[in-house]
């Protein structure tokens, strides 16, 4: 159980952490999650696909009435598809670009980082570099590295935040299912004798 003590210290810990105070630092923020997409609202077209898949209807003239109760649990539901739709597909877009080969900060780099090490490779086994390109070598490999992890924690980062808005997807579709689930059970002992 928490002193009050301790409450006090998380308040005033809380109270200090709010987020970025300057304008920039909030515009940046408030743009955070909207570089690729996937926290955005789908778009109508995606949503009346899922309301068509859900229902079972071919065409937009079986579809329910919006006067229906139902139909913000179905809309929440459709949402919720075409969200988790999305998020799927830039999962697999991923990984296909995982597939066309290595991770490299730039090409450049890469070729440069290349001929240092055949350089030095090369100063192994007989000396003929000064102590200046050598150095320049080593340093440039040095540099190659550091970028290179750096990319991969870059794309290491972009996957977790990936998984973490597919787990949020499927928990906003896991609660409109059961919502769906409910609504149909509820027009089911209507109807019956």
């Amino acid at each position: 159980m928490t002193t009050e003590r301790q409450r006090a210290a998380n308040r005033r810990n809380a109270a200090r952490s709010t987020g970025p105070k300057s304008a920039v630092g909030q515009a940046r923020a408030s743009r955070n999650a909207r570089r690729h997409g996937l926290t955005a609202r789908p778009e109508p077209a995606e949503i009346d696909k899922w309301i068509c898949i859900i229902t079972g209807s071919d065409q937009e003239v079986d579809l329910p009435d919006p006067q229906d109760p139902a139909w913000p649990v179905l809309l929440r539901l459709a949402e919720a598809e075409a969200h988790l739709e999305r998020v799927r597909d830039y999962q697999v877009h991923l990984l296909a670009k995982d597939q066309e080969g290595p991770i490299l900060p730039n090409k450049f780099l890469g070729d440069l980082a290349t001929s240092a090490a055949e350089q030095l490779r090369v100063h192994h086994e007989t000396p003929c570099l000064s102590r200046d390109q050598v150095r320049g070598a080593k340093q440039t490999l040095d540099m190659f590295r550091r970028h290179f992890w750096k990319t991969i924690r870059e794309a290491h980062n972009i996957r977790r935040r990936v998984q973490r808005y597919r787990t949020q997807a499927e928990a906003r579709r896991e609660k409109a299912l059961s919502a769906w689930i409910e609504v149909q059970k509820t027009k089911r002992t209507q109807f019956q004798p």
